[in-house]
């Protein structure tokens, strides 16, 4: 056979692959529920649960509810209290994380089955996914990336604000890590995927971590009110309600700025930092109603922000400098939003001795 007539055929039979390929590819991303999903939907909602091993964070269990909203490019993501007692009628009430532990020693798909159906009862019904994720810290370590250390973090200990404040680490740089996908994560997930606990196909999985584009995503980083009750917490019901109906569900709004009031608290162990922050915020036409001393130390300042009010902490956060807002929601709250000030917060004054600051340096870290 002619050397062109076998080179002919090569071509024709590699076009044919292609055009196979091709074809398979649009079928499987409009037949694919979830692809469908991602891709037509203004709205993506999954539930991510992590859990521990022997060998990590042992007895550890967290639960995020996510929300992707493609047209405002906002990630939100609830963080539910694990600690949090699931109330059942004629049986003994035993907390979401003691609950899961128990149920993982047998059979570890029961385990996460039985964590989705209370976590529908913790929200009131109120968050309703589609899709569910789960996998040990391992796994979630292996996929995201093993060399970044600060990808496990024990939170089990500390206040529930520093726990919130490691939590809110990890989700950014799981973000980070999703922003710069690559075919390398391609097939991570792939090979991976006998790993996850999940509803999605490993199709869907795979090619999601290079479609989900959320290059200029924002994180809303939201905790689930919660509160103490005869020396146990339960959710905080009438908090829960209004905050799924006033902050999560509602598309974001990046541009409304209400006028609110604020309290400071110096987190730093900086002499005056409260005093300096309030009056530079005031400076800025915020309403600081009063500062004080925080007991806990934090090298990163933080914005609380307890109306949902997401930009305006957008606003607050950008003139002091701060990466950190945390969403806990109290509609009860006198104040809107709370600055915790950490050790990375510089802000000067008439008297601070040194004549090298100048004005013009407040909130830039």
């Amino acid at each position: 056979m002619p050397q062109n007539e076998k080179l002919k055929k090569y071509l024709i039979a590699f076009a044919a692959a292609i055009i196979i390929i091709v074809a398979a590819y649009f079928t499987f991303f409009r037949t694919d529920p979830f692809i469908k999903n991602l891709m037509s939907s203004d709205t993506t909602r999954f539930t991510l649960i992590l859990y521990g091993t022997e060998k990590t964070l042992p007895q550890e269990l967290n639960a995020f509810l996510i929300s992707y909203e493609k047209k405002s490019k906002v990630l939100k993501i609830v963080t539910v209290n694990t600690d949090v007692v699931v109330l059942k009628k004629r049986v003994k009430a035993e907390s979401l994380k003691a609950n899961f532990n128990k149920l993982a020693q047998k059979d570890i798909n029961r385990a996460v089955e039985n964590c989705l159906a209370e976590l529908a009862e913790i929200t009131n019904d109120n968050f309703k996914a589609d899709y569910y994720i789960a996998m040990d810290y391992d796994v979630f370590s292996e996929f995201v990336d093993k060399k970044q250390k600060n990808i496990i973090v024990d939170i089990s200990s500390g206040s529930r604000t520093f726990q919130l404040f490691q939590q809110l680490q990890v989700a950014k740089n799981v973000v980070k890590k999703i922003k710069s996908g690559t075919l390398v994560d391609f097939f991570k997930a792939r090979s991976g995927y006998k790993n996850f606990n999940t509803n999605i196909s490993k199709k869907a999985l795979s090619w999601s971590v290079l479609y989900f584009d959320i290059k200029k995503t924002l994180i809303m980083f939201c905790d689930l009110p919660v509160r103490n009750s005869h020396a146990r917490t339960i959710t905080d019901s009438q908090n829960a309600d209004a905050f799924f109906e006033e902050v999560y569900f509602p598309q974001t709004n990046l541009k409304d700025f209400p006028n609110i009031t604020i309290e400071v608290r110096n987190a730093s162990k900086k002499q005056r930092m409260g005093e300096k922050v309030s009056w530079f915020l005031r400076e800025k036409k915020f309403d600081v109603a009063d500062w004080s001393n925080y007991p806990e130390y934090y090298e990163q300042t933080i914005i609380k922000d307890y109306k949902g009010n997401f930009a305006l902490s957008l606003k607050l956060a950008k003139i002091l400098g701060c990466q950190n807002i945390i969403i806990s929601y109290n509609k009860n709250s006198y104040y809107g939003a709370g600055v915790l000030v950490g050790a990375d917060c510089e802000v000067y004054d008439k008297f601070d001795k040194s004549k090298t600051l100048k004005r013009g340096q407040n909130g830039k870290n």
